[in-house]
């Protein structure tokens, strides 16, 4: 018999911790990568938005937290992994 299908909880959901931090491949310098953050949460999270954004750094990799809201008042916040392309212009 086939196991069942692992269901994705919140604690496992990319982004919503350090350890399933986002990689956003593309993303070469801070322009392109802020963008792709900006692409990534309008994609999969539409009639979403922003709410705050802070820059942390964990175990030497660079992260930006981003703080989200639902359009009905849920809350979450993403983790994106920074570190390829943070500080870098061009």
């Amino acid at each position: 018999m086939a196991a069942a299908p692992a269901v994705e909880t919140a604690a496992s959901e990319p982004g919503s911790r350090f350890d399933t931090a986002i990689v956003l491949e593309g993303a070469t310098n801070e322009l392109a990568g802020v963008r792709a953050e900006s692409a990534y949460i309008a994609k999969r999270y539409p009639g979403w938005h922003q709410t705050m954004q802070a820059l942390l750094n964990h175990n030497g990799r660079m992260y930006d937290r981003i703080d989200i809201v639902g359009p009905k008042g849920e809350s979450k916040s993403l983790y994106f992994d920074i570190t390829d392309w943070f500080g870098k212009l061009n």
